[in-house]
């Protein structure tokens, strides 16, 4: 009887720990991206291991992108350089760039792209650092071949050559520490509520659900003295 009373509860750990680590999965699978899309676009600093900006995600076709500003903010030499910055940028060879363009608002070069690669931002931080940030744009499509970069043939790409699903999804679980650390932190939290949980339960299974009953002193005493009682032999 022993025996399958703690066989039934060690099956019973094995499923919740099997359940709590799908969870934990489909956390980072599924919410992971998605806070860091909504993060990015509510203005929450995300910044990947190479120092590049993802600005917001525009998940709507033809919008407005980032503020640009008027270019009274920025002095000649500065201009010239991120008009350089933004040349260059747009000739990179990753897929999905859209466009670039100067955000005098933000004195950076935004990059315009339909697909994210830790490859794009580890070239971007290279090359330009915090001249340029990055705004995801999945639903921009290409007006025509002459709006693909310089290098790549004049065909319309496919719809995965373009978006680059699991190289972007890869990017927003793992790219951003930020993220990535308070998503772990979350994630041992639960864990480690969901054992003591656990244990909990299996000491209350292992005692059949009963507690032990509290006697009061009074009822002690009136117990000895009935034995007492009980235990004499009239001579």
């Amino acid at each position: 009887m022993v025996f399958c009373t703690l066989a039934g509860h060690s099956m019973v750990l094995a499923v919740s720990r099997l359940w709590a680590a799908a969870v934990g999965a489909l956390g980072f699978v599924v919410v992971l991206p998605v806070v860091v899309l909504a993060g990015s676009s509510l203005g929450v600093p995300t910044v990947h291991w190479s120092g590049v900006t993802l600005s917001s995600a525009e998940l709507l076709p033809f919008s407005d992108g980032v503020e640009q500003g008027s270019r009274d903010r920025l002095d000649a030499a500065r201009l010239a350089h991120l008009d350089s910055v933004q040349h260059a940028a747009i000739d990179r060879p990753h897929a999905g760039l859209v466009m670039t363009y100067t955000s005098f608002a933000r004195d950076k070069v935004v990059v315009e792209t339909t697909a994210l690669s830790h490859g794009l931002f580890a070239d971007l931080g290279d090359r330009f650092g915090g001249d340029v940030t990055v705004v995801y744009s999945p639903l921009q499509p290409v007006m025509s071949t002459m709006d693909l970069p310089r290098g790549v043939p004049r065909a319309v790409p496919s719809w995965w050559q373009r978006h680059e699903p699991l190289a972007t999804w890869w990017l927003l679980v793992t790219g951003f520490p930020w993220y990535l650390g308070a998503a772990t932190l979350v994630e041992l939290g639960v864990v480690l509520l969901r054992r003591h949980g656990d244990s909990g339960m299996g000491l209350a299974r292992a005692s059949g659900g009963r507690r032990p009953a509290r006697v009061s002193a009074e009822a002690r005493t009136l117990g000895r003295a009935r034995s007492t009682s009980i235990g004499r032999i009239p001579r």
